[in-house]
């Protein structure tokens, strides 16, 4: 099923959608199985094997569950973590062969390419929220290293979160290294509307699904939580809510919209937040933002 098909089908019933035939606007002018669920060291064997069969030169070493340590032809060592993929595999257990393939072809082109020079006209811009900083401050102690030594590029949006940068690859992204942003000869002003100006040009039709006050916005499947960035879309009029603009981003590849009044419209985003960071794959926040003076800020009633 297409991926944006799904996306809406999941949450659906939750906004009181109605399916794949409801209002769209062009905003650019456990599944039924009988097997038993893997557990998740059994999901991580399978997806090493993978692995292994599909590059044999590849040394995959399970380190624990949903993680592995990969070293390349050239020794070069790197680290899958397969959190997102088994949420994404629990969500839907019905094609675990294509879940792993997909995934998996990721996992190998990082492993792979990962001292390959960077494509500057495929750096896009990646919303997270500030625990991801928290988090890989954690993680960074547990291996004797501080936060100074966290290479990847990022600056702060608002109080909730943050955009890193990225290169959108064939399976994968690559996020920008300090090393690599040095070569670009930009400033970190500059970045954010190089990156945003890139995304624009990548990404497919933009659309608006829903209706009653409460929608959808969907971009592919991937960058929808990034669309916070898109100045043009919120400052047209085209997103039309009863109040304010409020947006929902409880994963990366979804943007739920309702209005500042909308009481109803409200309960169910913060719902369907809540539901998505509990379960999903590739989880942000439950933070609830509304469009004040030209950006997002955390809403509070």
């Amino acid at each position: 099923m297409n991926r944006i098909i799904r996306l809406i089908s999941a949450f659906s019933a939750l906004l009181g959608f109605c399916g794949c035939h409801e209002q769209r606007a062009d905003m650019n002018g456990k599944s039924e199985n009988s097997s038993p669920i893997l557990s998740p060291s059994d999901f991580t064997s399978a997806y090493a094997s993978k692995m292994t069969s599909e590059a044999p030169k590849l040394k995959v070493i399970i380190k624990a569950p949903l993680q592995l340590r990969v070293i390349n032809a050239h020794e070069k060592e790197s680290t899958a973590f397969l959190d997102n993929a088994y949420r994404e595999y629990k969500l839907d257990q019905s094609n675990l062969t294509g879940l792993l393939e997909r995934y998996v072809k990721a996992s190998l082109e990082t492993a792979r390419d990962s001292d390959k020079e960077i494509t500057s006209s495929r750096i896009v811009p990646i919303i997270k929220d500030r625990n991801y900083l928290e988090e890989t401050k954690k993680a960074l102690a547990e291996k004797g290293f501080a936060m100074e030594d966290f290479d990847q590029v990022y600056g702060l949006y608002n109080d909730e979160l943050v955009i890193l940068y990225a290169e959108d690859t064939t399976n994968n992204i690559r996020y920008l290294t300090k090393k690599a942003f040095e070569s670009l000869k930009l400033e970190m002003p500059e970045l954010r509307a190089f990156a945003v100006k890139n995304l624009k040009n990548l990404l497919p039709k933009i659309e608006l699904h829903g209706s009653n006050g409460t929608y959808m916005m969907t971009a592919g499947g991937t960058y929808e939580a990034s669309l916070l960035l898109f100045d043009s879309i919120w400052q047209s009029g085209q997103v039309k809510v009863d109040g304010d603009i409020i947006v929902a981003i409880p994963s990366r590849d979804l943007l739920l919209i309702t209005g500042s009044k909308n009481e109803e419209g409200l309960e169910k985003l913060q719902q369907a937040a809540c539901e998505t960071v509990k379960n999903g794959a590739y989880q942000l926040t439950t933070q609830l933002f509304v469009y004040k003076n030209g950006t997002f800020v955390p809403f509070k009633k």
